[in-house]
């Protein structure tokens, strides 16, 4: 008879970095509603981009990044995604209230163009 020993503590780091990804994913997904930008989501996991990532794109990172038939949404999420960058304090905190970056109050978060998108699990 031969007993297999398992680590059971690799197994719950495993657990706990998986249920940080989710967190990780689920506030890019907060973040880029709130830029009117949710229909890139897919695009922007599948190329690693975080919240972090966010604080510093540009251009020519979302030239390279967003699909061509999406050009009209990009622009959009590209006015929006500079107004929440100049949101961010000097402590390095990201503000995520609509209140806070959007000088046009008038356009709900609902006037997005982008297709609703579900967060995988």
């Amino acid at each position: 008879m031969e007993i297999n020993h398992f680590d059971i503590s690799s197994a719950s780091v495993e657990i706990l970095t998986g249920a940080d990804d989710f967190s990780d994913e689920t506030s890019l997904l907060d973040v880029l509603i709130q830029l009117k930008g949710e229909c890139f989501f897919n695009i922007f996991i599948e190329y690693g981009i975080s919240v972090e990532s966010l604080r510093y794109m540009n251009s020519q990172h979302l030239n390279t990044i967003c699909p061509n038939n999406m050009y009209g949404q990009r622009i959009i999420f590209e006015n929006h995604l500079k107004k929440w960058q100049s949101t961010i304090n000097a402590g390095g905190e990201v503000v995520t209230t609509t209140d806070n970056y959007s000088s046009d109050s008038a356009e709900s978060s609902n006037s997005s163009a982008c297709a609703k998108t579900e967060v995988g699990t």
